[in-house]
């Protein structure tokens, strides 16, 4: 199994990926709706024997949300309960990694529109695991949470 030490360790990396939301105005204020994603993460951090690599996909199949319409900004919140994060290399005995049970949130701000059509903004996204599955061992839970951030850009196409 992958000792939880190495779960503890910090890497940094790179993200990119593409998500899908739907919702409907509540009145002249509020948005409701779902949202999903898929991402590929690349870690930048050095890997090495002491230090995993967490080059993986990470996949939340729907998350409800809610929004605040301002004039020209949108500020939207995701909370996420569902799908997991999945180690693309080995862990050292040969089996795959997937942490599941995650719980977290993304919260967005975006601002004007690009050619009256693209809103550009920023994120940020917490999210904590609470399981571990390795496919030659199965489902642990984990004593000590595995916990990820990020902040980026991200721009919206609107129909």
């Amino acid at each position: 199994m992958l000792d939880h030490s190495s779960l503890n360790e910090s890497a940094q990396g790179a993200t990119r990926g593409i998500g899908f939301t739907i919702g409907s105005r509540v009145g002249s204020l509020f948005i409701v709706g779902f949202t999903t994603d898929y991402r590929w993460l690349s870690q930048t951090s050095s890997v090495d024997d002491t230090h995993p690599n967490f080059t993986g996909k990470r996949f939340v199949p729907i998350a409800p949300l809610i929004g605040l319409k301002l004039s020209d900004y949108l500020f939207k919140i995701d909370y996420q309960t569902l799908g997991n994060f999945e180690v693309s290399k080995s862990v050292p005995e040969g089996g795959r990694l997937k942490l599941s049970d995650p719980v977290g949130f993304r919260f967005s701000a975006l601002f004007d529109r690009l050619f009256n059509k693209y809103p550009w903004g920023v994120y940020y996204e917490s999210t904590t695991y609470n399981k571990k599955v390795e496919s030659n061992v199965g489902e642990v839970t984990l004593t000590s949470k595995f916990s990820t951030w990020q902040i980026g850009a991200t721009i919206a196409v609107i129909f």
